[in-house]
């Protein structure tokens, strides 16, 4: 019974908006959480292969860099290796450490052969360095 009771007030206190001593609401956020696709393919729709282990750099509130593998051959040009590639994808426009909305550049193939091609073989699970600091400089994979 207490725990139905406590799920009740719980449920009533999301519905009801938080007023100030005049009524008026406190807060009223400017818009919504943006939510966008970071694995895209070459015309911005999905990729035609899933993505795992995305990773963004950790300079401070700015997160210039994310890193992701995926098994898609259509996110850049050039990927026909058929294998899991590793992808880099640079924050574009401009920003700074005061919360403007993270914009999508231009993704890269950062697992390549010798030659510049794609890699002969599977790579995956990226991280990237960077911290409160120090900008993002190096890419590591396996």
């Amino acid at each position: 019974m207490r725990i139905k009771t406590l799920a009740l007030i719980a449920a009533f206190l999301t519905l009801v908006p938080a007023t100030g001593a005049e009524g008026k609401k406190k807060h009223k956020p400017k818009s919504p959480p943006r939510m966008q696709l970071i694995s895209k393919s070459l015309h911005g729709g999905f990729p035609n292969g899933p993505s795992h282990n995305g990773v963004f750099s950790q300079d401070r509130q700015l997160a210039r860099l994310v890193a992701f593998d995926s098994d898609a051959s259509n996110i850049v040009k050039g990927d026909g290796n058929g294998a899991t590639d590793v992808f880099l994808v640079r924050r574009a426009g401009r920003f700074s450490d005061r919360g403007e909305p993270w914009k999508r550049g231009k993704a890269t193939l950062v697992s390549r052969a010798r030659d510049g091609g794609p890699g002969n073989g599977r790579s995956y699970q990226p991280d990237l360095d960077g911290e409160q600091s120090n900008r993002p400089r190096c890419i590591a994979f396996i």
